[in-house]
């Protein structure tokens, strides 16, 4: 969605979001309490090392950093992603009909489209760090 239309709307706050992957990350926050907080913006997080990899979005950090291409990452497995572009490995297997992939959550994805459920899906997945990703995706059928 390249607009800025925002028809998801949090029931507890009325605020508006683009996604509805967005609103159920902001619909989080409203339910759980937090041990950790940002002190630059106030994002909640429930693990000490989530609120390190979290801060790298406002310093900027990229600690790891692949020496190929001099590409750096703030996570390990971003690194470990992009690895793949340039040893052509493509370690996830869809299980319905065998493509690979080089993105744990790409199978998953990929496997909507092989249904049918249209237009859009929401497919949620948990982190290493435990933090939820969510994202929508188009039915390519």
């Amino acid at each position: 969605m390249h607009t800025e239309e925002q028809p998801y709307r949090c029931d507890v706050c009325n605020v508006l979001f683009p996604y509805p992957s967005s609103l159920k990350e902001h619909k989080f926050r409203h339910y759980n309490d937090y041990r950790y907080s940002c002190d630059l913006c106030g994002k909640g997080l429930s693990h000490q090392s989530d609120l390190i990899i979290h801060k790298r979005v406002h310093t900027g950090e990229r600690p790891y950093v692949l020496i190929v291409c001099d590409m750096s990452f703030a996570q390990k497995c971003s690194l470990n992603i992009h690895q793949c572009v340039h040893t052509g490995e493509r370690p996830y297997i869809c299980d319905v009909c065998d493509k690979s992939f080089r993105n744990n959550g790409t199978p998953n994805a990929h496997q909507v489209t092989l249904t049918e459920e249209r237009p859009f899906v929401l497919i949620t997945e948990h982190s290493s760090a435990g933090n939820i990703l969510a994202n929508t995706f188009p039915c390519a059928l």
